[in-house]
């Protein structure tokens, strides 16, 4: 047992006695308010230190990613009357009379409204001129609509349109000469996921002889062009 005791006067009036050398109650309370006081600021630094690094990472990025290379939305193709498909490569057709049928097939994209220019050009001293394609099977082949009937015709019934509609009247330059280029331009609102656009060019009656070609150029939303070259 311990030779000495310490007396210890309570707020009530009373005595409390412990054993010399042991830590008052009022000290060891003291002891852990400055623990707990030590630990609170370890962790407020800690907590200070993991903000500063954060920041400092947000700020080694970019404030905006640059986005990858897009993806063409939309294909031009040239309807093969003698194999009876579309195909994205120029097209020689042999000595042959009629149009050729072009068809823009766009991807919506998100997007519903679509600015669509093409032009035309011929090796003749003439003009183009569009009409009302005949065969219908281009329209049922893929990937063309799939179906016979469009939802929308411009131009006399010349340029149709499935899954899209025209805002306003597209711009046709008749009475151009397709050796300096002929254009067509028109606005499109899509309806589906994928818009077709089906039309058939062909050269002015008065050319007659010789070698024929037609060279066509599309464009949409600013887009780089898209061309083919059909010879006849």
């Amino acid at each position: 047992m311990p030779d000495r005791y310490v007396g210890h006067r309570t707020p009530e009036g009373g005595w409390s006695w412990e054993a010399a050398g042991s830590p008052s109650p009022q000290r060891g309370r003291h002891g852990l308010l400055i623990a707990l006081t030590a630990v609170g600021a370890v962790g407020a630094c800690l907590l200070g230190a993991a903000i500063i690094l954060t920041a400092s990472g947000d700020n080694s990025k970019p404030s905006i990613n640059p986005s990858p290379t897009a993806e063409p939305t939309f294909s031009l193709m040239v309807w093969n009357r003698e194999t009876d498909q579309w195909q994205a490569e120029n097209l020689n057709l042999g000595p042959a009379t009629g149009g050729v049928t072009f068809l823009v097939n766009i991807d919506s994209a998100g997007r519903t409204t679509h600015e669509v220019g093409i032009s035309f050009e011929c090796a003749g001293t003439g003009s183009i001129e569009l009409v009302d394609a005949d065969d219908p099977a281009a329209p049922l082949t893929a990937p063309g609509p799939g179906r016979l009937r469009p939802d929308a015709t411009a131009l006399g019934g010349a340029l149709a349109a499935w899954s899209a509609t025209f805002s306003g009247a597209p711009e046709w330059d008749a009475g151009g000469n397709c050796s300096e280029l002929q254009t067509l331009r028109f606005v499109a609102q899509g309806r589906g996921e994928t818009s077709s656009f089906i039309l058939e060019a062909s050269e002015a009656a008065d050319v007659i002889g010789g070698d024929r070609s037609i060279s066509v150029a599309a464009s949409v939303d600013g887009e780089p062009a898209q061309t083919l070259s059909v010879g006849y």
